[in-house]
C-alpha cells in the first residue's frame, strides 16, 4: 500500500508514529475489554 501511485507519499513518511498508534490502539481496546470482563464477573457474581 505504501507504493502505489495514489499513497506514494505514505514511504516519505517515518513509520514509528503509525506503529505507535497501532500500540496504542490495541492497548485501549485491551483495557476495553478487561474492564467489560470485570464488569461482566461482578454482575454475575451479584447475581447469584
Amino acid at each position: 500500500m505504501r507504493h502505489s501511485s495514489e499513497t506514494g507519499w505514505l514511504s516519505k513518511l517515518p513509520r514509528e508514529p503509525f506503529n505507535q498508534v497501532l500500540r496504542d490502539l490495541e492497548r485501549a481496546y485491551e483495557n476495553f475489554r478487561l474492564k467489560d470482563a470485570r464488569h461482566r464477573y461482578y454482575v454475575y457474581a451479584v447475581a447469584l
